[in-house]
Parts: structure tokens; C-alpha cells; sequence
């Protein structure tokens, strides 16, 4: 079974102007290379970008002349954002992303997104070309700009990439920030109380501005697993559905955040005009979610 769809940090490169911080660090990096050498992974010390300190599997952490770098990835990037952004300084890249579960033709659905950004209008300045690749693992994938601009997005089937069965059938949206716009965004998001699902909806904006969105939008459920292909008719599939809205909206409520429920259905009603198919649909899974007790 696929992940349920994460979002989070997934990258991060600081710096800070001394070497201070590094003592409220080690005793953290110290735990985690202990972690590696039980888990039979090696770590070594080295030096990077003229720091010197401990590389670990996802993190590394060192001093130099110009002070402290912290950098993390993947799983340690999430865990450990907030508290090295707490701590000031700045930030040379961060990497936000969201990893959805899609089902079995990831391939389909990243071509969808290359054709749905390649066709949308030009405007007056800089257009953004989206680039269809194959890695080396066969994962198709499609980026937006270059990783030297401030802003690199892409998207790419999750699976493939990383060898993983976790990861059956998923999909990753990652947008990637330098400089000023990665201090930017990490400001923004390490002052919000959720800052997870805000983080979500920063990188389906980006990816609005790249004119990929739709297959986005259409998924109703955010948090719940794919649907299965066969054996539902459209009835089943829509009631199965609401079973799994109800199921996110009775959570939300009942950590108290009604206003965020209230605010995704006014929304998802707002966008959709009034003589859309969705519109019915949206409302048969709403009576059917407040049947569900929510």
C-alpha cells in the first residue's frame, strides 16, 4: 500500500555568521551518527563548502572560517527545520515538496502535467518551458527553470527514483528555492501553526504560475490513499470518496479547526461554477460526508 500523500521540507542549506551555534548541534549529530553505525550505515568527517564537520546519510554539520553550515535532506530536512531556522542565519536552497499516491500509470500522469504547462498562454516577460527527462532509474520527470534561477520545480514518479515500495505508485511535486526566495518562503512558513499543510498549498501555487494545477485540483481527498481502479462503479468510487473526506474533516474538527474545514468546502464551492458536473458531484459527496456523521 502507497504512502498517504506528505508534504514537507525536503531540503536545507544554512549558514551562520559564527560557530556557536555548532555546540548546540553536536550532541544532535552525535545521536544520529550513532543511529547510522547501529544501522550498519559508515559516516566520516570531511570538509564541505570550506566547513569541516560529520557527514551523515541526510545531514551534514560543520565549522569553518565564516562560521557554522548546517544541511539536511529527505526525512532529516522535515525533522529538523524548524529548529535550525529558529536559530537565524541564511539560507542558500531549501526544497518543498508534496508526495501524492497516484496508482499504477504515474508515466500518464507526469505527461499530463508537461502537456497542461507546455499548452498554457504565454504572457508579457520570462515564460517558464517545462522539460520532459528519463532518469537513470527510468522515472519520467518534468522541470520547470533551472536549478541556477531562484526557482526550480519538478515533478516525477516518486517510485522509480527512489527504489522503494513505500513509495507504489507515487507521485512527488517538489519546488526547489536559492537565496532570497528560500529565506523568504522559510520565514513565511516556520511563523505558521500548520505549517505542513501551508506548505502544501506554497508549492500548488508555484506550480499554478507553471500552469500545472488540474491534476492537482481534481483530487478530492487529500490525505487518502488511491482509488482502486477495478471492481467500484462511479456510485461506489464517489461514496468511498466521501467516506474518506468525512474522515479528514471529522479530524480537523476535532483538533479544533473547524474554520479550515469550513474554509476548503466554501472554496472548493466558490471555484466551481454552478452549472459544472463537478458542482453535483461536490454536493453528492458533501450529503454523503454529513451522513457519514461529520
Amino acid at each position: 500500500m502507497a504512502k498517504l500523500d506528505i508534504a514537507g521540507c525536503d531540503y536545507l542549506r544554512m549558514s551562520l555568521p559564527t560557530e556557536r551555534p555548532w555546540a548546540d548541534w553536536q550532541a544532535i549529530f552525535l545521536a544520529e551518527a550513532l543511529a547510522e553505525q547501529q544501522a550498519g550505515r559508515k559516516w566520516t568527517s570531511r570538509w564541505l563548502y570550506g566547513y569541516y564537520g560529520p557527514m551523515l546519510e541526510h545531514m551534514f554539520g560543520g565549522v569553518g572560517a565564516q562560521g557554522t553550515l548546517l544541511q539536511f535532506s529527505g526525512e532529516a530536512a522535515d525533522r529538523y527545520f524548524m529548529k535550525a531556522y529558529s536559530g537565524g542565519g541564511h539560507v542558500s536552497r531549501v526544497d518543498w515538496q508534496v508526495t501524492m499516491p497516484m496508482g499504477p500509470k504515474q508515466w500518464e500522469y507526469i505527461e499530463a502535467a508537461y502537456h497542461e504547462s507546455e499548452g498554457k498562454p504565454k504572457t508579457r516577460g520570462k515564460n517558464v518551458e517545462p522539460q520532459m527527462s528519463i532518469r537513470p532509474s527510468g522515472a519520467r520527470m518534468v522541470t520547470f527553470g533551472s536549478r541556477t534561477s531562484e526557482v526550480y520545480g519538478r515533478i516525477y514518479d516518486k517510485e522509480r527514483e527512489s527504489g522503494k515500495e513505500v513509495y507504489a505508485g507515487c507521485i512527488r511535486w517538489e519546488v526547489e528555492y536559492h537565496n532570497k526566495r528560500a529565506g523568504d518562503i522559510c520565514d513565511y512558513l516556520s511563523r505558521r501553526e500548520h505549517y505542513r499543510s501551508d506548505s502544501a498549498l506554497v508549492v500548488r501555487e508555484q506550480f499554478a504560475q507553471w500552469g500545472v494545477t488540474r491534476q492537482w485540483d481534481e483530487r478530492v481527498a487529500f490525505e487518502a490513499p488511491p482509488v482502486a481502479a477495478r471492481g467500484r462503479t462511479f456510485e461506489s468510487r464517489e461514496a468511498w470518496i466521501a467516506t474518506q473526506v468525512s474522515k479528514t474533516l471529522r479530524y480537523l474538527v476535532e483538533n479544533g479547526r473547524e474554520k479550515e474545514a469550513a474554509a476548503a468546502l466554501l472554496t472548493a464551492f466558490d471555484r466551481i461554477s454552478v452549472d459544472d458536473n463537478r458542482m453535483q458531484q461536490l454536493s453528492k459527496l458533501l450529503r454523503l460526508c454529513i451522513l457519514e456523521g461529520v
